[in-house]
């Protein structure tokens, strides 16, 4: 699973040197090029413009924090 811009996305095929991933919630594609866990890689987007699609990091805070206070 991996977390961009607020949004979620799920592995859809992997390799040794590339891990291709689809959004939950836009549907767009992308991928990174690496395959080790805890490190930080550069995101390509098969589509120029869905990149511009996911900056919807505020929305994401706001429900982390619903959800922290529904917690209680």
């Amino acid at each position: 699973m991996l977390s961009y811009g607020g949004f979620l996305f799920r592995i859809s095929s992997k390799s040794e040197k590339k891990i291709n991933s689809r959004c939950i919630e836009t549907k767009s594609k992308c991928f990174k090029l690496g395959s080790e866990i805890w490190q930080e890689y550069q995101l390509y987007f098969n589509n120029p413009g869905d990149e511009t699609r996911q900056n919807k990091s505020s929305d994401f805070e706001l429900q982390e924090r619903r959800r922290e206070i529904n917690s209680f």
